[in-house]
């Protein structure tokens, strides 16, 4: 998720792709576990707050 992110790509098919691998049925018990990382908070924070301010990255 980190590279995704780090590339610019989408995290949603990435996210759906990791959790169907680790075997969650649900995405949002994934991105329960994606959280404890900083480094892709802090990406994924950035581009909410782009988003926020009206641009797309």
């Amino acid at each position: 998720m980190l590279h995704t992110y780090q590339q610019g790509s989408q995290p949603d098919q990435s996210v759906r792709a990791l959790s169907t691998y680790v075997g969650h049925v649900r995405v949002s018990d994934t991105y329960w576990y994606l959280t404890g990382i900083p480094e892709l908070m802090a990406i994924a924070a950035e581009r909410f707050q782009s988003f926020t301010q009206g641009k797309m990255i």
